[in-house]
């Protein structure tokens, strides 16, 4: 699991905080960084790629458009059923 790669959720000054974990997933999520993989990118899954699209997009659109909408998504529950046969481990964070 590497408990070490939620530090930079653990310990980041921006409030909300948001921290996705997608069971299984691999460096390359799944192939959302386009068709071409690179080695320890790991295989493409569909799934994997829907949740960090969904879930990116979503902080963006509530972090720099302020969209209400979008900051809705991301106080819900919705981010962490995104998966469709994947585990998803969602976290929210305010001090």
């Amino acid at each position: 699991v590497g408990e070490w790669r939620t530090a930079a959720f653990c310990f980041a000054p921006a409030e909300p905080r948001y921290l996705v974990y997608i069971d299984g997933a691999h460096h390359g999520f799944g192939g959302i960084t386009g068709g071409k993989a690179w080695r320890g990118s790991g295989p493409s899954n569909g799934d994997h790629v829907r949740i960090v699209r969904s879930t990116s997009l979503a902080f963006w659109d509530a972090r720099l458009k302020r969209l209400p909408t979008a900051r809705g998504y991301l106080d819900s529950e919705a981010p962490s059923k995104a998966g469709q046969q994947t585990k998803v481990r969602y976290e929210r964070a305010r001090r």
